[in-house]
């Protein structure tokens, strides 16, 4: 019997904070967008917080949570 191993990158590590950071191929698959579609909404100023590390871009989960509650509209908004 094949043992399923827990995907430890998605578990806090001893001694680093609790949330959890997204790079932007995770985040588009979290939002179900293309990454192109994440890097338009960067582009715009209309995406979530970005961090850079280095050379790569970084979305810490709860400010990613903020984003999308701060997306909400009433029914009347979208067209």
């Amino acid at each position: 019997m094949m043992q399923s191993h827990p995907d430890h990158s998605l578990t806090p590590r001893r001694g680093l904070p609790d949330d959890r950071m997204f790079g932007k191929a995770e985040l588009a698959q979290y939002l179900g967008l293309s990454i192109s579609g994440v890097s338009k909404l960067l582009e715009s100023n209309r995406g979530p917080a970005a961090i850079r590390v280095g050379r790569l871009v970084r979305f810490l989960h709860s400010d990613v949570m903020a984003w999308i509650a701060a997306q909400r509209r009433n029914g009347a908004g979208f067209k």
